[in-house]
């Protein structure tokens, strides 16, 4: 066998090359989890058994995660520039509709700011309104909070007080396999009064949710227990 093409998954991969072994992924990507230009190869074989991938882009819609560093960015205008900056290289390589999703990273001035969720949704609703009446958009459809504090959280763990108290629950539950940090964490879910009257959408809470909202819980609780008042 010269080729191997090999379906199912929807991540593109060569899996080998003597002989080829390969994965095209799909024609369009479905969500943010399935990021980058998706399509099909065009394979060439020769009589010789030489072969010949070329990757042909298909998809209408190209989901991207664009990262933005804010260390350096001290006011929300520099942020906002940024974000334009993106789209406008987003439509530049990409030359189709994009959905794009800004992920903020790095700690600096703005922190605190990123952090506020309605901040995030007033920035989006911003970079929405911008891209309306456009063919070829770059439409922002989420702004995630993945900066760090202006915070020592290093030193604040020590202290005998509410915040030291909660991130040393936090770091029990963060030493525990990852198998386990979803039990537990499930299990501290499900026993919220709350979800009693959200029985129907107890389902839709995947592992992947889970770990995302630990991920941002040491952050979230942080910014609620102590506030701004702390911050350098």
């Amino acid at each position: 066998m010269d080729y191997w093409a090999l379906g199912h998954i929807h991540k593109r991969e060569v899996i080998s090359t003597e002989p080829y072994i390969v994965y095209s992924g799909n024609p369009q990507g479905l969500s943010f989890r399935e990021s980058g230009p998706k399509g099909c190869y065009l394979v060439r074989v020769s009589a010789t058994g030489h072969t010949e991938l070329t990757f042909r882009e298909t998809d209408a819609i190209c989901f991207i995660s664009s990262h933005i560093d804010i260390s350096s960015l001290q006011t929300i205008q520099e942020l906002e520039e940024m974000f334009r900056h993106k789209k406008k290289l987003l439509s530049t390589k990409y030359r189709r509709p994009v959905l794009v999703e800004y992920i903020l990273e790095g700690v600096g001035v703005l922190s605190t700011l990123c952090a506020d969720e309605d901040t995030r949704k007033l920035w989006l609703r911003e970079g929405q309104e911008e891209e309306k009446g456009k063919y070829n958009f770059v439409l922002p459809i989420a702004i995630r909070d993945h900066t760090k504090m202006n915070i020592d959280l290093t030193e604040r763990r020590l202290l005998p007080d509410v915040l030291g108290d909660y991130l040393s629950a936090y770091d029990e539950i963060g030493r525990e396999s990852e198998n386990k940090q979803r039990l537990m964490l499930r299990k501290i879910v499900e026993e919220r009064p709350e979800i009693k009257r959200l029985t129907a959408y107890k389902d839709l809470l995947t592992d992947d949710l889970l770990e995302e909202a630990f991920k941002q819980a040491e952050k979230e609780g942080v910014l609620r227990l102590v506030g701004d008042a702390d911050e350098n």
